[in-house]
């Protein structure tokens, strides 16, 4: 993955927040790549919602729909698909945060994605994910 951060802490606690927040990611990824319900649910936060495009429809969902979604389908480890995603960047300021996402070839398609996190007592979870989607293109 790939990274690039600004904040609005000290140096010291925005590194330790990058490393929260980068975890937090990879149990997204974790999730969509190999349809693992337990590392989603860890990077989400219950309340968390999930909106975008895939071409031209408008997807506003609850989280759960997307999990629905990950159980449904064959995930890319099992297919073999090579599914990439990776961290643009990174802007935090105090106990919120944004992630930028580059999301490559996730069951046909490429993904824009922009992750919200709020850390409370549990730590940090994503309580939104806004995307747009568009076919993947052959390489």
């Amino acid at each position: 993955m790939t990274t690039s951060a600004t904040e609005t802490s000290t140096p010291g606690q925005a590194a330790g927040q990058e490393e929260a927040i980068k975890k937090v990611v990879n149990d997204y990824y974790v999730g969509l790549r190999d349809g693992d319900l337990v590392s989603l649910g860890k990077a989400f936060n219950d309340l968390a919602v999930v909106c975008g495009y895939i071409e031209t429809e408008l997807f506003e969902k609850h989280v759960k729909t997307l999990y629905d979604y990950v159980l449904a389908e064959e995930p890319p480890s099992k297919k073999g698909d090579p599914f990439t995603c990776d961290i643009e960047s990174i802007a935090f300021a105090g106990k919120t945060a944004v992630v930028t996402l580059a999301e490559h070839d996730y069951l046909g398609y490429d993904y824009s994605t922009s992750l919200h996190l709020i850390c409370d007592a549990d730590g940090w979870s994503i309580v939104s994910k806004l995307f747009n989607g568009t076919p993947t293109t052959a390489k």
